[in-house]
């Protein structure tokens, strides 16, 4: 047993060692040592190398290595994300006869290429693409889940943006479709899929607007309709998106350091770190229980777009350039006027803000409902705007987004049909009547709050648990100064 607790004292300090070493020799010759004194001897040689600076410091460094190799180990585990990507443009077609302000086009071509997008991400194609037998997508996800979440997670991994657009390519809308998978061939042939589709959905909405024109002016050859061209076809991805095994082994480092100089403090301030922790258990759990004394807010949103008029040489012009800001804020002033917002808030099905209307005038009432309400411009190419208001009751919420919806839609046709009357054309007066002219056109209709937006539970722990440290580490410096000024008296 003698050896085995000689051993043991090797593990103490050098410096310790070196002034105690002769001394704890000659001491454990006159002793017949047991395991009990093995494992006194073990635990103080362990305590005293915890203690030391440099130890805390070899701890966080070891840490760090372990961290950074499982970090590593963790990133061969996970499959590899391929992104093959395809860029396509819209451009006008050359009509000598009636040309198209770049304005007027620039709207056209966006309209287009969301109604395109929509039927492209449609459920229904989606899932001709998954089960399509030449690319048999998601083979293991089929197998534990519906094909409705699959569907979710296709359309997930497929991205549609507007791209930046070069010096050659002047003012034509050009986007880039994007598809991630494991497998680079089948990344690569679904977008390809996606593009060809795109081409198809192009020339069948040019054919159908050319089918409605000759129905309301069968004496006019209809006006042609955007082309869209392939820039850049689909690439066939080389690395990974997702598997940056330096970045991994960086996050492992990183954690494996905090966590051993975490380790290294509690060990050699155990008191200081029982302290902190019980100042930042106290105030997260204190946060918490007033987060729950917070009313909830639930918002509902619904997103509407100004669909440009069909007429490419366009009658009223005036109206189809007006910018969509300036379009929307002439809506919104009557829309959001006193009057409807009061008509709103007293309706018998609604009647908002019932206490608060008890102790206020209606127009405070007023003030405080355009807090609520959110109206901005999403996609100025797109001309999309969403629509949110927030209440405490999400039934309210929903049933306010619907009618401001239809408010909006019903000042747009008496904006429109006043236009036209005061322009006096005959042709803005036809395109009125067969309603193919600017209309908003509802794209998400108000949503069904489910969660509550507000208050947010998680932020407000977090907060009070980082308050909590501060507030235990104020506490430990006035402790700390206190004793030295003790023993300094």
């Amino acid at each position: 047993m003698r050896r085995w607790i000689g051993l043991a004292a090797g593990l103490y300090p050098w410096s310790w060692r070196e002034r105690y070493g002769v001394e704890f020799q000659a001491l454990l010759e006159d002793v017949n040592p047991g395991w009990r004194e093995f494992t006194d001897v073990l635990r103080g040689a362990v305590k005293m190398q915890m203690t030391n600076a440099a130890t805390c410091w070899k701890l966080a460094g070891g840490l760090a290595v372990v961290g950074a190799i499982a970090a590593t180990a963790v990133s061969f585990r996970i499959p590899r994300i391929y992104e093959s990507t395809a860029v396509m443009r819209v451009t006008p077609h050359q009509d000598q006869q009636r040309q198209v302000s770049q304005d007027v086009f620039q709207w056209q071509a966006a309209h287009q290429l969301n109604q395109m997008e929509r039927e492209i991400l449609s459920r229904t194609n989606l899932e001709g693409i998954i089960t399509q037998p030449g690319l048999d997508l998601y083979k293991n996800e089929l197998s534990l889940e519906p094909m409705a979440d699959v569907e979710q997670i296709c359309y997930h991994d497929i991205r549609i943006r507007m791209v930046n657009q070069s010096s050659d390519l002047g003012a034509a809308p050009a986007f880039a479709v994007s598809f991630s998978y494991t497998d680079q061939q089948k990344a690569q042939a679904v977008v390809r899929k996606l593009t060809t589709q795109f081409i198809e959905q192009n020339l069948r909405q040019n054919r159908f607007q050319a089918r409605v024109w000759q129905e309301i002016w069968p004496q006019s050859a209809p006006p042609p309709g955007p082309n869209l061209e392939v820039l850049n076809p689909a690439s066939l991805p080389r690395q990974p998106i997702n598997t940056s095994r330096l970045s991994f082994a960086t996050a492992g480092l990183v954690l494996g350091m905090a966590l051993g100089l975490l380790a290294a403090v509690a060990w050699r301030r155990p008191k200081w770190t029982l302290q902190m922790a019980g100042f930042a258990v106290g105030c997260c759990l204190l946060a918490t229980a007033v987060s729950f004394m917070l009313p909830e807010s639930y918002t509902s949103s619904a997103l509407m777009q100004i669909t440009p008029p069909l007429v490419p040489a366009n009658p009223t012009r005036e109206i189809a350039v007006a910018p969509p800001a300036e379009r929307l804020k002439q809506m919104e002033e009557v829309v959001l006027s006193d009057t409807i917002l009061e008509e709103i808030i007293t309706y018998p099905s609604l009647d908002l803000y019932k206490k608060q209307r008890e102790h206020k005038p209606l127009d405070e009432i007023v003030e405080t409902m355009r807090r609520d309400l959110s109206i901005r411009l999403v996609s100025p190419s797109h001309w999309a705007f969403q629509i949110s208001f927030s209440y405490p009751d999400p039934f309210k919420a929903q049933a306010v987004v619907r009618e401001l919806v239809t408010r909006f839609t019903e000042e747009n046709v008496f904006v429109e049909r006043e236009r036209a009357r005061a322009s006096g054309d005959a042709k803005s007066i036809e395109i009125l009547e067969h309603k193919v002219g600017a209309a908003l056109e509802v794209l998400d209709p108000a949503s069904d709050p489910l969660e509550p937006v507000s208050p947010n539970r998680l932020a407000i722990a977090l907060a009070g648990f980082a308050l909590g440290l501060l507030l235990g580490m104020i506490a430990l410096h006035f402790r700390q100064h206190r004793s030295h000024t003790l023993r300094t008296a």
